[in-house]
């Protein structure tokens, strides 16, 4: 008996591997469960002073601004134009080498077009990930002596994001744009939604550890 067990042993582990887990990687509900403890959103109860707006990089095969950084510019100009916030603040660097430009630097000009005025827009190009983000968006915050601002990020990314600034002891509101990339259906982005999901959980799991972040 325990050597037919012992037979079966491999050829089960590999249906789990090439059944079982691909399926649990791909079942919408799960992922959407694991996501779910990851949004962080506020009501958004009276104007601020800024909104700040962290980047999200480039697409690497045009070269421009990535889906990511595009939808979380779009939600910050239109809480600007509702009169929500008094200026908007962007985060960005050039994070990985082949960036044609800061972060920063290409969401400012995207903002010109989308009608935002330059005497609105403060930016810093030198942060490389959430954390450095916030220390640099933080010391914009300070230098122009406002007291509170908008976080706008995406929706899997906005926990973390408003941890890291509390952490700091900045007064801010979670405002994560209304739609995320993770909720399509589509295979191919199932599977980059959960790397997302275990980048975000192992980044809570460091910034605690280092002492980043404090719980909203």
């Amino acid at each position: 008996m325990c050597k037919v067990l012992r037979r079966l042993k491999k050829p089960v582990l590999l249906l789990f591997l090439y059944l079982i887990v691909p399926f649990l990687m791909l079942n919408a509900k799960i992922l959407d469960i694991l996501a779910r403890p990851l949004v962080f959103e506020q009501r958004i109860s009276a104007p601020a002073d800024a909104v700040v707006v962290l980047g999200a990089g480039f697409n690497k095969r045009a070269l421009i601004l990535g889906r990511g950084s595009i939808t979380r510019l779009r939600y910050g100009a239109v809480l600007y134009k509702k009169g929500l916030a008094k200026k908007i603040i962007l985060t960005g660097g050039i994070v990985k080498k082949w960036y044609p430009s800061s972060e920063a630097a290409a969401m400012r000009r995207v903002l010109g077009w989308l009608g935002v005025p330059e005497r609105d827009v403060l930016y810093e190009n030198l942060s490389v990930n959430t954390y450095t983000g916030m220390v640099h968006a933080s010391a914009l915050i300070y230098k122009h002596g406002m007291n509170n601002a908008l976080v706008v990020t995406s929706r899997m990314n906005s926990l973390r994001a408003v941890m890291t600034f509390k952490g700091r002891g900045y007064e801010v509101t979670s405002a994560p744009t209304p739609y995320d990339w993770f909720m399509d259906r589509g295979l191919f982005i199932k599977w980059k939604a959960w790397r997302g999901v275990v980048h975000e959980y192992l980044g809570l799991i460091w910034y605690y550890l280092k002492g980043y972040i404090i719980w909203p």
